[in-house]
């Protein structure tokens, strides 16, 4: 299961990117499982695994294994914001 993830920005240099985690439960409500914040400027491109936090911030003893590419955006899709 992968997902694909946009980040579009005026200032580029201030976009943050904020994943969730969440465990699908055919029984019942979806359980929260972590997040992890990073600034779009200082992620490196390859694997990584992220370490998941807390809604309050706490660390958690989760990781999210993510593969990160980077593109510049093209003007025609800036010009849309």
């Amino acid at each position: 299961n992968g997902f694909c993830v946009r980040v579009f920005s005026v200032v580029p240099e201030m976009a943050i990117l904020r994943l969730e985690a969440w465990e699908s439960d055919s029984y019942g409500k979806d359980d929260f499982v972590g997040q992890a914040c990073f600034p779009v400027c200082e992620m490196k491109i390859g694997l990584r695994a992220l370490t998941l936090k807390s809604r309050s911030g706490e660390p958690l003893p989760s990781t999210l294994l993510c593969s990160i590419h980077k593109q510049e955006p093209q003007k025609a899709l800036l010009s849309d914001l």
